[in-house]
């Protein structure tokens, strides 16, 4: 039988197991869970300040810049977290050839921090409130681009979580202090997002001295080079990128044709949502590069493998939506305060595709990606994407923030549904 070699925390190689304990690295999934934990967490201690102090209107414009935000580091980390991740697992590179794909990854987010500066500038032609405040989206678009410089995906791909889940978690608690410790008015929105900019800045630096210190820079990467890093991570980056636009990226597309305070309710229900997306992307994050490994060495175990965790994620999907129903009201009293009620109906609609989703990622980017069958999962990525933000507009046109939430839940929906059978037919 085939064995493909991954990378362990000391450079060695050892072969895959299909044990679902050995799949999910507990030390990996652990390290780099406690940095989404104090993420989230972090986020939701902020969040009944944040909508008391700056109250519907000036949350809703801060919102607006977090989406953005959001939407930019999609674009920066371009999916580079997943093949840069495969290819360190994979034993495709080492610590002596590597430092041509490290320098080539670092030059692709060269280019990629160019293109999201354009993006911004469109953004401001676009969205009133950024007119009207564009240091928002300064400071949005500069933590973007330090967060988008982070290097997870090295780390993530050689098992070594440590140091940068410690250095994350720090910087992320300051950041949370900070908040507390400055924002007193409506006008000091702008705060948060330097607060969590100046974090970013840290971590992204002090990770890219880690590297530095393992291994040289390398011969400067072609432009040819850079290409084909673009094209190895373009279809995660249509999936990833599919998922920003109708997820958080769908609160920008709300701003231009709905009133701030709408936003805030539409952003509100994200807000928890994006909880749950953050966790199953760090366990997915830290499954692939193993996933890939076991698919390259022993397709049929990773298939079975596959089965039991969607069964798991589908099941634990169900109860958070089932959950999100009813204490929908109670969330919303204790987390936003008076004058969110409308964010109800939106967090309930949003957390119905949750089970969804954990298909998508178990079916897709652990299925189609991990496979190789790199094309198939753009495709579908790409035109549901497509049609999602296309409905998603024009339902919030007619119904806001409530249609922005059935555009959302619809495309997660629709996405999991073409991805299962996209795999199940490939697996004949």
């Amino acid at each position: 039988m085939k064995r493909s070699p991954v990378g362990d925390s000391t450079g060695t190689l050892r072969t895959p197991s299909s044990r679902l304990v050995d799949l999910l690295v507990p030390r990996a999934v652990f390290s780099y869970l406690g940095v989404q934990v104090v993420t989230t967490v972090s986020s939701f201690v902020t969040v009944p300040f944040l909508a008391r102090v700056l109250g519907p209107g000036p949350w809703g414009l801060l919102l607006l810049a977090q989406a953005l935000n959001t939407a930019l580091v999609v674009l920066m980390e371009y999916g580079f977290t997943f093949t840069g991740s495969r290819a360190v697992a994979r034993g495709q590179w080492h610590l002596s050839e590597g430092g041509g794909r490290v320098a080539g990854i670092y030059a692709a987010r060269g280019l990629l921090g160019m293109i999201a500066v354009g993006v911004a500038l469109a953004m401001l032609a676009v969205v009133p409130g950024f007119r009207e405040q564009p240091l928002y989206l300064a400071l949005a678009l500069g933590w973007a681009l330090a967060a988008g410089f982070g290097a997870w995906w090295y780390f993530l791909g050689r098992g070594e979580l440590g140091r940068p889940a410690a250095l994350a978690v720090t910087t992320r608690i300051l950041a949370t202090v900070a908040v507390f410790a400055f924002v007193r008015t409506p006008a000091d929105g702008w705060m948060v997002l330097a607060a969590y900019g100046a974090a970013s800045v840290i971590d992204s630096t002090v990770m890219a001295y880690w590297i530095l210190r393992q291994q040289s820079p390398g011969p400067r990467p072609t432009v040819r080079e850079v290409i084909g890093l673009l094209r190895e991570g373009a279809p995660v980056f249509l999936q990833q990128a599919g998922g920003a636009l109708v997820g958080a990226a769908g609160t920008l597309v709300l701003g231009g044709v709905a009133t701030q305070a709408q936003v805030s309710f539409f952003g509100a229900g994200e807000k928890l949502s994006r909880a749950g997306r953050q966790v199953l992307n760090t366990v997915s994050r830290v499954l692939f590069p193993r996933m890939s490994a076991l698919e390259a060495a022993d397709p049929s175990q990773a298939r079975a493998s596959r089965v039991r965790l969607a069964r798991i994620g589908v099941t634990i999907g169900i109860l958070a939506a089932g959950l999100g129903f009813v204490l929908a009201p109670s969330l919303v009293r204790v987390l936003f305060g008076p004058g969110y009620e409308e964010a109800v109906p939106v967090i309930r609609v949003l957390l119905a595709a949750a089970p969804f989703m954990a298909v998508t990622d178990l079916f897709g980017t652990q299925g189609l990606l991990a496979g190789g069958r790199d094309r198939a999962f753009a495709g579908v990525a790409l035109t549901v994407a497509s049609l999602g933000v296309a409905l998603s507009g024009v339902l919030s046109t007619r119904f806001a923030h409530l249609g922005m939430a059935a555009g959302v839940t619809l495309t997660e929906v629709a996405m999991a549904t073409a991805m299962l059978l996209v795999w199940k037919r490939g697996a004949r």
